[in-house]
């Protein structure tokens, strides 16, 4: 017979999220991950798997709680550029200031295991995904003539994914309130 759980993975995952966006996936070792979830180590291998598992759920977390309601936002018929706008300036709010400065864990995590396998696919199809989402706000925010005629959408779409690699990478370095708003103000107005 099973031994009953005495940790709610709900809560273990959330908090092995917020580890892994403090201290990275190289700077939270399993000793820690059990501390921080109050899971024994049996129970996180038993529900999670190994640690790149757990980085795997905590990312998937990461996708629903913290970047759920702005991504879906983007979905919505009638998103178009002033969705855009917000969504950049809420993430660059979450990687600046929700975070303590410790910027996007997506991103975080892409540029610290650059190695191929399920994360780095993960990833991948993320920032994929999110490319077409801004693709289809593009082309709506040019249809309703928000947008200039002459922008490839296209390359915008690829920009935008870059500007949140930067925008969290900003926010580490820990530029100035007024600083980091310019530089978000300034990366937008190519969409004006």
């Amino acid at each position: 017979m099973a031994r009953p759980r005495k940790f709610s993975p709900e809560l273990a995952i959330d908090a092995a999220m917020h580890t892994f966006w403090s201290n990275g996936f190289h700077g939270a070792p399993f000793d820690l991950l059990v501390k921080k979830t109050g899971a024994s180590r049996h129970g996180l291998y038993q529900e999670f798997g190994d640690k790149d598992r757990l980085l795997l759920f905590s990312l998937q977390h990461y996708e629903k709680t913290v970047l759920g309601e702005l991504v879906e936002e983007l979905h919505r018929d009638e998103a178009a550029l002033p969705e855009l706008r917000h969504f950049f300036h809420r993430i660059a709010q979450i990687a600046r200031y929700d975070s303590n400065g410790a910027g996007c864990l997506i991103c975080n995590t892409q540029l610290e295991m650059p190695e191929q396998g399920p994360v780095h696919d993960h990833i991948g199809r993320f920032f994929e995904r999110l490319r077409t989402t801004f693709l289809r706000c593009l082309e709506r925010a040019r249809h309703k003539g928000q947008l200039e005629d002459g922008k490839d959408v296209n390359a915008l779409s690829h920009y935008l994914v870059g500007l949140v690699h930067s925008i969290s990478a900003n926010a580490q370095s820990n530029p100035s309130d007024e600083a980091y708003e310019a530089y978000v103000e300034i990366a937008l107005s190519l969409l004006s």
